[in-house]
């Protein structure tokens, strides 16, 4: 049986899942085992893989409830209001972070670095910040999503990146100045390749121009409560972009690449109040968000638990927590509620809705990560849980051949795979990094479909 094992908000469609083909009745139990909901399972899915039971749609008490069927019982999950659901405090803090000089790379992918870090010297307080949950690595690209729906960024220690002067890559331009409302020159034709990250391997992107967008209309933004006369230039530059994007050929959906789904998002409130001389308007604007949750919508119809990423490939979780929060903002822009369940249900996915029943939060759920691809929390053993990251999930059965284990890291193994499967793969230990690693996109991006969730 599987469901979100954090729960279901208050008035959104719930649904669990029964392997196997059986009929009959499915029983809703409260945590002192009463009966509050009973109902028959739905239509068996066109792979004979799941039953989908929507058990409710109502409101129910805020309570703890389990649901059971064919002699199955799903693990325990609550039903609150949204605001309450996704939150759980948990800090760590670094009030000594290193500043180095840019690594050298080298390697097969370009993405080992070869020679020793060089510090810069002196220390900086991060203390109170982004914890080590979101991977260790911490990139300002991807630290704008959280920031982006209302969460402070705060400086982080890294490589130094280019003399000062330089031009800036142009999907870092936009993301800066969509974090921290600041000017950038940018670099919009011939431009190479994208330096999100170093080495360019690493982070190998080609999508900048929503990034574009997404800083020019905060920029706006910013401008217009500061009663700055720009304000009217840099949203028509924000609608320039959203038009260059629209009109490209590298779209996509919402995921540590792509953030054009953000940035419709603002520039449509902006365009509403007015933006002469604006390259588009809120009509055409709104169209492109709803061609990404279409196109998740159509992959979902061809999935048993209904969700809209390729497990057979990279980024399960953060494409699914991208999909979700475009729901969220889709609505919010639009007052259309028709995804508001596809949404609900790609949340749900991450939280236990799968083929393997694991939450792919860390430390959420009933069942999650216990071996995670992480060297403080392999080290620090089982009982220091790394609360709040967000690994891959699921991956294409491939990628894991001849991985080796982590040098000097500890054995653990949750050797459990009997659900894997289709060509797609889910393996909890620490050498398994294609599903098991935890990633800063991945944990940005679920704090923004969260934050959505619990403001919307």
């Amino acid at each position: 049986m599987r469901v979100d094992q954090v729960g279901y908000a208050l008035g959104e469609a719930k649904h669990a899942y029964l392997l196997g083909g059986a009929q009959g009745t499915f029983t809703v139990v409260d945590d002192h085992g009463r009966t509050v909901r009973q109902g028959r399972i739905g239509p068996v899915s066109a792979r004979g893989m799941t039953a989908t039971k929507p058990f409710s749609t109502s409101t129910c008490p805020l309570w703890t409830y389990r649901v059971t069927a064919a002699g199955a019982t799903s693990p325990p999950f609550r039903i609150d209001t949204a605001r309450r659901l996704d939150r759980k405090p948990s800090h760590l803090a670094d009030c000594r972070g290193t500043v180095y000089a840019e690594p050298k790379f080298a390697g097969e992918g370009g993405d080992e670095i070869v020679e020793p870090l060089t510090p810069l010297g002196g220390r900086v307080d991060v203390e109170g910040g982004w914890v080590d949950a979101g991977d260790f690595v911490k990139f300002t690209s991807n630290g704008v999503l959280p920031g982006r729906a209302g969460f402070r960024a705060a400086r982080r220690p890294g490589p130094s990146a280019g003399e000062g002067g330089t031009p800036l890559s142009p999907n870092l331009a936009g993301r800066v100045a969509a974090a921290f409302a600041l000017g950038a020159q940018a670099r919009t034709s011939d431009v190479g390749e994208l330096v999100t990250a170093f080495p360019h391997a690493y982070y190998p992107e080609s999508s900048w121009e929503g990034d574009l967008e997404l800083g020019a209309t905060q920029l706006a933004l910013a401008a217009r409560e500061l009663d700055d006369p720009r304000a009217t230039g840099w949203a028509r530059d924000a609608a320039k972009w959203a038009k260059t994007y629209i009109a490209g050929d590298g779209k996509s959906t919402l995921n540590l690449y792509d953030t054009s789904a953000l940035a419709h998002a603002d520039l449509a409130g902006l365009l509403r109040t007015g933006v002469s001389g604006a390259a588009l308007g809120v009509r055409e604007l709104a169209a492109d968000p709803r061609r990404q949750l279409d196109t998740g919508v159509e992959r979902a119809g061809q999935s048993p638990f209904r969700t809209a990423v390729d497990v057979t490939d990279f980024d399960a979780a953060g494409k699914s927590f991208g999909f979700a929060a475009t729901a969220r903002l889709y609505q919010r822009v639009t007052g259309d509620p028709r995804y508001a369940a596809f949404g609900a249900r790609q949340r749900d996915f991450t939280l236990g809705a799968n083929a393997w029943g694991v939450s792919l939060v860390v430390g959420v759920g009933a069942t999650f990560p216990r071996c995670p691809h992480h060297q403080a929390a392999n080290l620090a053993g089982p009982s220091k849980v790394l609360y709040g990251a967000v690994v891959n999930g699921p991956n294409g059965a491939d990628n894991f051949a001849d991985l080796p284990f982590p040098a000097g890291a500890k054995e653990c193994t949750r050797p459990d795979e009997s659900f894997n499967g289709q060509g797609s793969r889910y393996a909890d230990d620490p050498s398994s990094w294609p599903s098991n690693e935890p990633a800063i996109d991945f944990t940005s991006t679920a704090l923004l479909a969260f934050s959505l969730a619990g403001t919307s």
